[in-house]
Formats: structure tokens, sequence, C-alpha cells
């Protein structure tokens, strides 16, 4: 064959040989499930939004608004003695890199798919209350599962550790504001989480201790300490006396 024939030819096999090698990268980067359906491209995310809920009825609750033009938004609340539930909001701006990694954790562990999965198997164990996971696709639409850690995957669990690590955000800020527990506060730009994320704020908090409460149970600990001290050296003696009389 003509060398000016050869070269397409040799041109046009290496880039299938490409194209093939290529296919299994470009496979594994593309997730294609019922999250990542949801969701729409990642071109799209900045028009996206998460939504997530954590309530226990005795340390506390914490809320999450994260959109994907960066704003972020933390609600923290937590039993104090003196003043009651005590709230502290915390405002984080461009920060749309948060949101666009954990979307893609997200889609990676399927966790629309999964909680699909688990709706007809057995309830969490008592007393156990997993976050409420509230997704707003680019299109406005939303959907909200239970997010428990007990997920099927090893890519579901990080999207559970990645939701998580969350609280890495407040650890050394200062919030914008404190003050009583708001229960009907929702960040303006989140106002269509309204419907799902108030009804949830229904919590029946643990009674918190008091001063009092707390001196009362340190005074019956030293007591109770005391009573099994004085069984000790009552122990000791009697064991004394019976190795005396067996010396004797």
């Amino acid at each position: 064959m003509p060398r000016e024939l050869l070269m397409p030819v040799v041109l046009t096999a290496g880039l299938l040989i490409l194209a093939m090698s290529a296919g299994p990268l470009l496979a594994e980067d593309t997730v294609v499930n019922s999250t990542s359906t949801f969701l729409g491209p990642e071109t799209e995310w900045a028009e996206a939004a998460v939504v997530i809920q954590q309530a226990s009825s005795m340390f506390g609750a914490r809320e999450y608004y994260i959109s994907g033009a960066g704003k972020i938004v933390v609600v923290d609340v937590r039993p104090e003695q003196e003043q009651g539930f005590v709230e502290r909001r915390y405002e984080f701006n461009d920060r749309a890199d948060l949101l666009g990694k954990l979307l893609k954790q997200i889609c990676q562990g399927d966790v629309l798919g999964v909680a699909a999965q688990r709706s007809e198997s057995e309830p969490p164990p008592t007393g156990i209350t997993p976050p409420l996971l509230i997704l707003r696709n680019p299109k406005g639409k939303t959907q909200a599962v239970s997010f428990p850690r007990d997920g099927s995957t090893q890519e579901y669990e990080k999207a559970w550790l990645a939701v998580s690590a969350l609280k890495g955000l407040i650890q050394d800020a200062q919030p914008h504001y404190t003050g009583k527990y708001a229960k009907s506060f929702i960040p303006q730009d989140f106002v269509w989480s309204a419907e799902t994320v108030l009804p949830r704020r229904v919590v029946h908090w643990a009674p918190i201790a008091t001063a009092q409460d707390n001196a009362r149970l340190q005074e019956e600990y030293r007591h109770k300490v005391e009573i099994q001290l004085q069984a000790i050296e009552k122990n000791r003696a009697e064991k004394a006396r019976a190795d005396s009389k067996n010396q004797d």
C-alpha cells in the first residue's frame, strides 16, 4: 500500500485504540444512578442546594444549608443550664467548591437509590435518629430522605462521612448570631425547605440537669464511695484478726 494511503489507516487505528482504552476511565468518572439522574449534570450544580437536619433530644440540633452559589448557613442549638436552649448561627460565603465535592460523594454513594431500597426494611433501633438529607436539583425539584450510616456500600459510607465532616465548619468559627432558639427561622435563600424542615423541629428535649441536680449526684457518689471504703477496711480488719488467730 502506498505510504500516502497508509497514514490515514494508521491514524484511524490509533484513535480507535485510544478511544477503547479511555472507555473504562470515562465510565469510572461518570456515575449514572438514581441520585445523579435526579441532580443532573455537574455543570448545572450552581443552581442546586443541600439541607441537612440533625436532632438529638439530649444534645441539641444542627442544620446545614448549602447552596451551589457558595453560601452556607449553619444553625446550631445546644442546651445550657442557665438559658435553656441557645441558638448560634454561622454564615460562610464563596464556598461553591464545598457543595460540588459533597454532591459528588452523594452521587457516588447513590444516597437516593439506597434510601428507596431501604424503604421496606426494618426501622433503625429505638433512640437513633439519622440525619434528614434534602436535595434540591437545578430545576427546583426536591427530595428528602433519611440518611443513616448503615449503608450497603463503601461509597455510601464515604458519603455519610462527608456529611458528618461538615461539623468541622464551625469548629473554630465565631457565630454571627447568638440568642434564644428560634423555631421558625429559615435562611432567606432556603425558604423552599421550610415545609420539610419546620415540622421536624418538634423535638422532645431531654431535661437539662441543674446545678442542684449535679451537686446531689456528686453527694450520692461520694456517699457510695465512703460505704465501699468502709467495707474494704472492715474486710481488712477481719482478715488481720483471722491471720492472727491462725498464727497462735
